[in-house]
């Protein structure tokens, strides 16, 4: 139908593969020290969020008390202690970060030569086949990181409101009553108004 369209993957299904399989391999680390080294597994559970958040974003300076830590410690501290004492969680969670930042910057060819070294690492078998995917769909991934603005976000928060609305609702008996009401609350249907662009028909 449209033979000169480029297929774009939104970046946030990417991340979201990615960060699935760093919290899975957390998961795997953290269960494996729950009877050898308990102290260990209390703060890999505790502490998800932090492997997870962007390291650019950790506190480095700021020293605070922390749950599960004696000493004052800083959110970065945390992070380098788990994984100082977990060198496969280590492995996976470089990959997955360096392949975030890539994104966020819109850096192919930088995705590209991190998919490509990464291969050569001792990483989980999941990350591994992410990464098998990814390579698959590096032509599409390069016209995400060339095309920005691109993303179905928009077209995902309006199935979004429609769900909320249909379940509000406890279901439509009339298609077109539904059908109207979305029109109404996505704005898809109104008066035209000087200067704005609107669209007039769903």
């Amino acid at each position: 139908m449209f033979p000169n369209a480029k297929i774009i993957i939104d970046p946030f299904h990417i991340v979201q593969a990615l960060n699935r399989e760093l919290n899975r391999t957390r998961v795997r680390v953290m269960n494996k020290h729950r009877y050898k080294d308990p102290k260990l597994y209390r703060k890999l559970k505790h502490y998800w969020k932090l492997i997870l958040k962007n390291p650019n974003e950790l506190q480095n300076y700021k020293y605070n008390r922390y749950k599960l830590f004696e000493s004052f410690i800083t959110s970065k501290g945390i992070v380098d202690y788990i994984l100082e004492n977990n060198p496969s969680l280590k492995n996976d969670y470089v990959v997955v970060h360096s392949l975030r930042e890539c994104i966020q910057d819109r850096n192919y060819i930088e995705f590209k030569e991190t998919i490509e070294a990464a291969t050569q690492l001792n990483l989980s078998p999941g990350l591994k086949r992410v990464l098998k995917t990814l390579i698959t769909y590096l032509p599409y991934i390069q016209n995400t990181c060339e095309h920005p603005t691109r993303t179905n976000g928009p077209i995902e928060g309006i199935n979004n409101k429609i769900k909320v609305l249909k379940r509000n609702a406890y279901g439509f008996r009339n298609y077109y009553h539904f059908r109207n009401r979305i029109i109404l609350i996505t704005k898809m249907f109104g008066p035209k108004q000087k200067g704005i662009k609107q669209q007039l028909v769903a």
